[in-house]
C-alpha cells in the first residue's frame, strides 16, 4: 500500500492480486475506486494541475496596488510583501498529478517521489496478469487471432518487441509447415 499527501488531498494505493483499491481524500469529499489492472492504461497518461487561482489573482491585484501607490503617489507599502505571500503560496499549493481515465473512473497519481513507483506497480502487475492470461499458443484459434492476440501484449507492453518478433517467426514456421 502506497499513500500520498499534499496539502489537502490524500491517495492511497492498494495494490490487490487482480485489482487496484484507489482512495482519494479530499476537503471536498472522497471516493473508492476499484480497477482491474487490465483496464488501467498507462500509455495514455494526461496531467492535471490543480491550483487556486484566486491567490493568483489577489497577487495580480496587490502587485497592481502596489504599481499605483509607488508610481502615482510615490509611496512605498506593504503591498508587495501580501503580493508575494500570495504567489508563494499559490505556488507552494499547487499540486501536478498524472491522470489515467477511462469512461467509468479517473485515477490522479500526485507527482512526487512516490509516482513513478505506483505506475510501475501499476504496470508490472497488469503485465503479469496479461501475460498469465494470454501469453501462450493456442492451437485451437485461427493464427491471425492468434497474431492479434501478440500484437495487443505487445501493444499494452506485456511482452517487448523481441518476444513478439521471436513468436511471429515461430507463428509464420507454424503457418508455412502447415
Amino acid at each position: 500500500m502506497i499513500t500520498q499527501k499534499k496539502a489537502d488531498f490524500e491517495v492511497t494505493f492498494d495494490f490487490k492480486e487482480s485489482i487496484l483499491v484507489y482512495k482519494l481524500k479530499h476537503s471536498a469529499g472522497s471516493s473508492t475506486i476499484k480497477a482491474a489492472y487490465t483496464e488501467i492504461n498507462i500509455q495514455d497518461v494526461d496531467e492535471l494541475i490543480e491550483q487556486n487561482d484566486w491567490l493568483k489573482n489577489v497577487w495580480i491585484l496587490w502587485i497592481c496596488i502596489w504599481i499605483g501607490l509607488h508610481f502615482l503617489a510615490n509611496e512605498n507599502s506593504s503591498w508587495t510583501i501580501i503580493g508575494l505571500v500570495c504567489l508563494i503560496v499559490f505556488y507552494v499549493r499547487r499540486i501536478r498529478f498524472s491522470k489515467l481515465s477511462s469512461n467509468e473512473w479517473t485515477i490522479l497519481i500526485i507527482q512526487d517521489d512516490k509516482h513513478q513507483e505506483i505506475l510501475a506497480n501499476i504496470q508490472n502487475r497488469k503485465r503479469e496478469i496479461l501475460r498469465e492470461k494470454l501469453f501462450f499458443y493456442d492451437p485451437h484459434n485461427e493464427q491471425e487471432i492468434e497474431l492479434q492476440k501478440y500484437e495487443f501484449l505487445r501493444e499494452e507492453w506485456a511482452i517487448n518487441e523481441q518476444e513478439y518478433n521471436e513468436i511471429n517467426e515461430q507463428l509464420f514456421k507454424k503457418l508455412a509447415a502447415w
